[in-house]
């Protein structure tokens, strides 16, 4: 289901790799009668002013989707690259997407409707973040953070001592502490504040560090409960070199007896790989994220995005009303604008096992059935294949077109995972970006490391692997994280906070 290209100084509701304003802007003809819906300026508030490394800019937006002019430049003035996603998630939120490879610091947001400015205000991304050993602790344990600060302009300060506190959000009790500056600090070998604390009652507890330059106050949380299926405390560098080896450490301690699998998920640029030491157990298992699979794109060439997983359509199309009535929240996959007669090849090896007429929504489509799920061709002209036909990764499937529900010929692509998730509100679909073989600068591909465990209550167990940073392009890297889960597939134990490495340039 295609819209047109919204285009601000981003392209915003569509694909939006923009670099200032100076892009046309296409708006498609409307109704008169519907006009007065495109006049409205929709309400959008930023939710905070500092973002972590592993978040979006957030915005919450109250309206109707229509073009916006979007506009991210940093201290220097400069344009920055950037995607934007108008997303349904707990209400309307504006998805501000930031490229891995932009050092963090200030930012200056402007978002328009015309010539009203309906955002105006400077953001921090990345700036600070939080290292935590342990981020889940029970009463009494001794916590520790490895604590990060970048000044305005992406360069990490470490000069001078800070000012701290720990606030247990039940008691309100806060406890401060000044912390020393780091031993080492320089452009060469930058240093982290490291703060110990210890933990009382049970509860959500914030972990607050105020920067002078910024005046912004580095917010992290961290539980305390009762009881934990386990205990785990990683052992993990935070600064780290293109080319160099560093070992990664999880020691788990079990409360209780467990029969599952440990696993953790690690960007892909890291270059996992085993330990040479008998005191640590190495994955039984390193693979792909499934999430992240290595497809082909279902067409020869480039063809821009015109809407994203996820994403409201504008609302003269209507089309949001559609989605709703076939149980999804909103678009359910990725449409491309390729021009009609475009040949539409298989993404990857697998088995045709539907093409359902023109009588559903996206039209002409044909259905692959692979070794890892689905995926889904729409608004197809014609087809070149048969249900019950092998197909290999590139195969010709079909001719891309204008059937279905549908504005404008282009191509709906869709994936869905076997065993999904058919509460997620796409029916069980999930962002296809992630998984197609394109130049994506906002999104991680990952390994997934995985053992395979069973302990007994009580026990300790060391699981490791060593990494090898493969480039220096990234300034932060934030999608480290580990979890548990039972023979019955069930998560007993997931880490809050994704682990940062902060990427020095050799």
């Amino acid at each position: 289901m295609k819209k047109g290209l919204k285009v601000v100084a981003v392209i915003i509701l569509a694909i939006f790799f923009a670099t200032g304003s100076s892009f046309a802007q296409y708006v498609p003809t409307l109704d008169p009668a519907k006009d007065q819906i495109q006049s409205i300026s929709p309400k959008l508030l930023l939710k905070k002013r500092a973002f972590m490394p592993w978040e979006n800019l957030s915005l919450s937006y109250e309206g109707e989707a229509k073009p916006l002019e979007v506009r991210l430049t940093n201290v220097k003035g400069e344009d920055l690259e950037f995607q934007a996603v108008l997303r349904d998630r707990d209400g309307k939120v504006l998805d501000i997407e930031i490229p891995k490879n932009v050092k963090p610091g200030k930012f200056h947001l402007l978002v328009k409707d015309g010539e009203t400015k309906l955002v105006d205000e400077d953001v921090f991304w990345g700036i600070s973040f939080a290292n935590q050993n342990q981020s889940v602790l029970e009463p009494g344990q001794v916590g520790k953070s490895n604590v990060v600060l970048f000044s305005s302009d992406g360069t990490v300060l470490c000069e001078k001592e800070k000012e701290s506190s720990i606030l247990n959000t039940i008691t309100s009790e806060e406890k401060k502490q000044t912390i020393p500056k780091p031993q080492e600090c320089s452009k060469e070998k930058p240093g982290f504040y490291e703060t110990i604390f210890q933990t009382d009652n049970i509860g959500t507890y914030l972990f607050k560090l105020k920067d002078d330059e910024s005046g912004q106050e580095l917010i992290s949380n961290f539980d305390v409960v009762n009881s934990t299926p386990f205990e785990v405390k990683r052992d993990a560098p935070t600064f780290v070199k293109k080319d160099n080896e560093y070992q990664v450490k999880l020691t788990l301690v079990a409360n209780e007896d467990f029969e599952g699998s440990f696993n953790e998920f690690v960007p892909a640029m890291l270059e996992p790989s085993n330990l040479d030491t008998v005191d640590v157990k190495n994955p039984d298992a390193v693979g792909d994220d499934e999430s992240t699979m290595n497809l082909a794109l279902p067409f020869k060439g480039d063809f821009p995005i015109t809407l994203h997983f996820e994403e409201e359509p504008d609302a003269e199309t209507h089309l949001l009303e559609a989605y709703h009535a076939y149980g999804v929240k909103a678009h359910d996959g990725v449409d491309f604008a390729v021009s009609p007669g475009t040949e539409i090849i298989s993404v990857d090896d697998g088995e045709v096992v539907e093409i359902p007429d023109h009588a559903v929504a996206y039209g002409l489509t044909v259905v692959v059935q692979h070794s890892w799920g689905k995926s889904y061709y729409g608004h197809l002209s014609e087809t070149d294949v048969k249900p019950g036909d092998k197909v290999k990764k590139g195969d010709l499937l079909a001719l891309s077109g204008n059937t279905g529900l549908s504005t404008g010929p282009h191509l709906h692509f869709g994936i869905e995972p076997n065993d999904p998730d058919a509460s997620n509100g796409y029916l069980g679909k999930i962002d296809p970006l992630r998984n197609l073989s394109i130049k994506n600068k906002f999104k991680t591909s990952k390994k997934k490391l995985t053992w395979n465990l069973s302990v007994k209550t009580g026990e300790t167990v060391t699981v490791g692997y060593k990494i090898k940073p493969a480039n220096e392009d990234n300034y932060l890297i934030s999608e480290t994280k580990f979890s548990a889960k039972t023979k019955e597939d069930r998560t007993v134990f997931e880490e809050k906070n994704p682990w940062t490495y902060v990427v020095v340039k050799n």
